[in-house]
C-alpha cells in the first residue's frame, strides 16, 4: 500500500505541465487573431498554363508576332498582365494590356483558358532567331510563364 501512495505525486505535476502548455497555446492563438498575423499573407501570382502557339517573322513591311494561348489554370486580369519579348540582339520589348491584341477573348476582364493574345512588334529578329517570351503578373512582379521560341517564316 505504501508504494501506491507515492504514485499520487506524479499526477498533479503532469496536470500542471498540461495546464501551462494549454495556456501558452491558447495565448498564441488569441495573439495571432488580435494582431492579424494569420490573415494577411503575401500575394501570389495566378497559376496558369500558357504556351506560345506561333512565333512568326513578318518579313519586309510586316510586323513580327508571337501568339500566346492560355491553356488552363486561373484567369489573369488583363490589366495585371505584362508580356515581354527579348530579341536576339537583347532588345527588350514590353507590352501591357493596350499593347497586345486579344484573340478569341470572351470580352470579360480576364485572360482565361482557350483565349489567345497576339503580341506584335517590329524587328523581333530574322527567321531562325530565338526570342525570349515572358508573361509577368504586374501586382506581384512574378513571372507566370517564360520560354524561348524560334521565329519562323
Amino acid at each position: 500500500m505504501k508504494w501506491l501512495r507515492d504514485e499520487k505525486g506524479v499526477s498533479p505535476v503532469i496536470g500542471v505541465i498540461l495546464m501551462v502548455a494549454i495556456t501558452v497555446i491558447l495565448a498564441a492563438v488569441i495573439a495571432s487573431f488580435v494582431f492579424g498575423l494569420g490573415s494577411k499573407g503575401p500575394k501570389s501570382a495566378p497559376q496558369a498554363s500558357l504556351a506560345v502557339v506561333e512565333a512568326k517573322n513578318g518579313g519586309t513591311g510586316d510586323n513580327d508576332y508571337v501568339l500566346i494561348e492560355h491553356q488552363g489554370g486561373e484567369g489573369i486580369a488583363w490589366d495585371d498582365l505584362k508580356i515581354t519579348l527579348i530579341n536576339a540582339t537583347g532588345t527588350l520589348i514590353e507590352k501591357t494590356s493596350g499593347g497586345f491584341t486579344k484573340i478569341e477573348a470572351t470580352g470579360n476582364d480576364f485572360f482565361e483558358p482557350g483565349e489567345r493574345v497576339n503580341v506584335t512588334s517590329v524587328n523581333l529578329g530574322g527567321s531562325g532567331d530565338y526570342i525570349e517570351v515572358k508573361a509577368i503578373h504586374i501586382p506581384t512582379g512574378q513571372t507566370i510563364f517564360a520560354t524561348k521560341v524560334q521565329l519562323k517564316d
